[in-house]
């Protein structure tokens, strides 16, 4: 603690200073948790990718469209953010000419 004053004067107090300034406040704010798959593509830079899934491997060609993506670099890796609910899902990238 300091005192200011003048020579020849009683001292005042200065200031009080008690540490840590107090937490701030957040009104709303939550947070979460997902994991999201990925599927990391190498392959050339600027060509065009299909991205399809499909949630069961079987007898059939059952592929759906996810996506479309145009890589910027190599590897490129796609987060399938759409995908937290599904339980069960494969990919596959298919270069587009």
């Amino acid at each position: 603690m300091r005192f200011l004053g003048a020579p020849g004067r009683p001292p005042r107090r200065g200031p009080q200073h008690t540490g840590a300034p107090p937490p701030p406040t957040y009104n709303n704010t939550q947070l979460g948790l997902a994991l999201y798959p990925g599927i990391s593509i190498q392959g050339n830079i600027g060509s065009a990718y299909r991205i399809e899934y499909a949630d069961r491997l079987g007898d059939t060609n059952d592929w759906s469209l996810l996506t479309t993506v145009t890589p910027d670099r190599t590897p490129y890796l796609f987060i399938d953010t759409a995908s937290k609910s599904a339980t069960n899902r494969f990919y596959r990238a298919i270069l587009l000419r």
